[in-house]
């Protein structure tokens, strides 16, 4: 995996259609307007559920993918309980999960999933009205800094946002993503994403200095830069598969969003990295600069991550769509209602099982162009009421936070 290789621009054929099948699948993707408003009160209901903890300056902060602009349908909500200012009499995590654990239980709009205790921040999993996951941490404030920094670069350009989420897509549809199965998680894949966009000769997204980020909601002035990308999303997509299988040096190469240049693990830059002289995929935390966050990654899995980028590659030099994005069902039912038309010659879709198979699925006799979507300016709202990919989900993060301030100003009704 340490070999590297020269950009090979594949051949146009197919990717008029595959872009619009991204552009499709981004709209999919995105929070309904229903789940914002649901998130929206659910944090609503938990400050008023912390304010009932003995003592002022309770507060719910929330982080992750709704507030960093990563969001996509389905997401579930993270928050942290802490007080606004840390003291000597605050109580520990483990006191303040079993102070919240009982107003949880008496409150019916919320129901206990699971008590995790044994964590290195104890974990309270919860289900609010029915429908919305929570993960609720306790004075767990390091992911507020990754959530402002994730917010800003995502707040560059829509395209910043839109490679993250094909990027999971894909990561989810070939099962090469989640921590708890020994793979990368979504905030490692993340990363990926955006140390790519910094590097890339032809992007040069800028690095935003994590020194001047504090954990607060709002943006800081000096990560406030412009930047604009005008690839289509299928060659962004492209673009990043090839140099992470063909251009990135795995094994010595450090992913650091922190650092936004390519430099190798034995750069005095990474002295504090842990595990950095290993022959593995490294990822820099860009706040805690010891953590590699590969030590979540079996090293099997971490050739099966490899395998899966190369397939992707190699599908789109012949213009085939890669399975994972794949026309969806819910494309499949609009083109049958006649909001897409079909077109001469075979299935252009390929699985991941093979090495880089290139066979056509002779099962269907005709592709299916998506029309719609825009060009590469990001995905308008679609019927289904979802927020516009676009800038709408960073909408939502923005307003979460901002709601987040407001709750704790104590205006919020």
């Amino acid at each position: 995996m340490s070999d590297t290789h020269s950009f090979v621009a594949p051949g146009a054929e197919g990717w008029e259609e595959f872009e619009q099948t991204l552009l499709a699948r981004l709209g999919e993707a995105a929070m309904t307007k229903n789940e914002y408003h649901m998130a929206q009160a659910c944090l609503r209901e938990l400050e008023r559920t912390v304010c009932k903890l003995e003592g002022p300056g309770w507060r719910i902060r929330p982080f992750g993918s709704l507030c960093n602009g990563f969001a996509v349908r389905g997401s579930d909500l993270d928050v942290t309980c802490c007080k606004d200012a840390e003291q000597d009499t605050n109580p520990s995590s483990s006191q303040i999960l079993d102070l919240l654990l009982p107003l949880i239980q008496t409150n019916n709009k919320f129901r206990i999933v699971d008590v995790i205790r044994s964590a290195m921040v104890p974990i309270l999993k919860v289900r609010f009205q029915q429908a919305l996951d929570v993960d609720i941490s306790f004075k767990n404030m390091g992911p507020l800094l990754n959530t402002q920094l994730l917010r800003a670069y995502s707040q560059l350009d829509p395209c910043v946002r839109d490679l993250v989420v094909m990027v999971k897509l894909w990561a989810k549809a070939v099962g090469v993503c989640g921590a708890a199965n020994g793979h990368l998680s979504a905030y490692s894949l993340t990363l990926m994403a955006i140390y790519f966009l910094q590097v890339e000769p032809q992007l040069h997204m800028p690095c935003l200095p994590t020194t001047c980020f504090n954990g607060e909601v709002s943006i800081p002035q000096a990560a406030k830069v412009a930047w604009s990308c005008k690839l289509r999303r299928v060659e962004l997509l492209y673009r990043f598969m090839f140099f992470f299988v063909g251009e990135f040096r795995w094994g010595s190469e450090v992913v650091s969003i922190r650092v936004g240049t390519r430099n190798t693990a034995t750069d005095c830059v990474f002295d504090e990295l842990r595990g950095r002289l290993d022959s593995r995929l490294h990822i820099e935390d860009p706040f805690l600069l010891s953590r590699n966050l590969h030590c979540v990654l079996r090293v099997e899995n971490e050739h099966v991550l490899y395998a899966k980028l190369w397939e992707v590659v190699q599908a789109m030099q012949y213009g085939n769509i890669p399975l994972a994005y794949a026309p969806s069902q819910e494309q499949l039912s609009r083109a049958l209602a006649g909001n897409a038309k079909p077109c001469d010659g075979g299935d252009r879709s390929v699985g991941c099982g093979g090495s880089g198979s290139t066979s056509s699925n002779r099962s269907a006799p005709h592709r299916v162009c998506f029309s719609g979507g825009g060009g590469s300016g990001g995905v308008g709202s679609s019927s289904s009421g979802n927020i516009n990919a676009a800038g709408g989900l960073v909408t939502v993060g923005a307003a979460l936070a901002s709601m987040d301030a407001t709750i704790g100003d104590g205006s919020a009704e």
